[in-house]
């Protein structure tokens, strides 16, 4: 089963944002209060910490802001965490207990990672409705509970669509290269934007990927070996190299986590489908997607 494999994907868009259909889940009167789902402290702090990189607390779009939290039917023991930006979206799963039926709730990302700093360290938190107030959501972890108020159905977030995974990669081989390159880059209020994210060159007859980076004073190339997912001999025009450009300070918070995994998987987006200059990287648990930068590398 992939990750996030049974939510509602779309395409960055309309400010990331899609108005309720008629006919879809609103708001209903809570008659009882009961708990929705439990869950590990440790384990609720690292999905929100995950998810809160694409958050943008002063975005005058709601969704940009807010952390969505489901568990869909037929799996009650997953919980889903994911939050967007404009150009970024994060995710991840973590196992919860308790849940009988499907959970959608959409909350403040500033209220929710407050909650986790509170929260107190081995214990585990329990998420209720509360009764006769369909407004909030009861946060409980020991002594300590808070109300946190959810978000209004018409802010409906949505995830772009996740490439399909071409490359498998080794993680420690992954968080070495980008370390030794990004150091290359220039920051990203550089007035050459390009020269702010790092080329990759995806090799299929040698199964090497080359990272390229430079601020035009320093140039830093790294080379590191990758499995293919797909059959490339079946295929002509996979076995063309691919280069494109991502943020340095995006592969630098990817290296940082996918480095710890055995391994992790890559893919780009199609020019011609409906996810173009789109990547995505996704392991077991976490998965990850950005705009890749437009413009051609010198």
């Amino acid at each position: 089963r992939t990750l996030m494999s049974d939510l509602t994907d779309n395409t960055f868009g309309e400010e990331g944002i899609a108005e309720e259909e008629s006919g879809q889940t609103e708001f209903m009167p809570v008659t009882d209060q009961r708990v929705l789902f439990e869950c590990s402290n440790s384990d609720i702090a690292s999905a929100v910490s995950w998810a809160a990189q694409s958050l943008n607390a002063r975005s005058t779009v709601a969704a940009y802001s807010a952390m969505r939290f489901q568990i869909n039917s037929g799996d009650y023991s997953t919980l889903n965490v994911f939050s967007m930006g404009k150009d970024t979206s994060n995710a991840m799963q973590i196992p919860v207990t308790g849940a009988s039926t499907s959970v959608d709730i959409l909350l403040s990302g500033p209220a929710i990672l407050n909650y986790i700093k509170i929260a107190p360290q081995g214990a585990s938190t329990y998420v209720e409705n509360i009764k006769n107030d369909n407004m909030n959501v009861l946060f409980r972890s020991g002594r300590f509970k808070t109300k946190l108020p959810m978000l209004p159905s018409s802010v409906a977030m949505v995830l772009p669509d996740m490439p399909p995974m071409e490359a498998k990669i080794v993680g420690k081989d992954f968080q070495r290269a980008v370390k030794r390159v990004t150091m290359a880059a220039s920051p990203e209020n550089n007035s050459i934007p390009i020269f702010s994210g790092v080329q990759f060159t995806v090799s299929p007859e040698k199964k090497t990927i080359t990272l390229v980076a430079t601020d035009r004073y320093r140039l830093g190339i790294e080379i590191f070996p990758y499995e293919p997912l797909v059959d490339e001999t079946e295929k002509d025009e996979i076995l063309e190299e691919k280069t494109f450009v991502i943020s340095a300070k995006l592969l630098d918070q990817y290296a940082k986590t996918f480095g710890k995994e055995e391994s992790f998987t890559f893919g780009i987006g199609d020019a011609s489908s409906n996810n173009a200059g789109i990547f995505g990287v996704e392991s077991t648990h976490k998965k990850a997607t950005g705009r890749l930068l437009d413009g051609d590398y010198p």
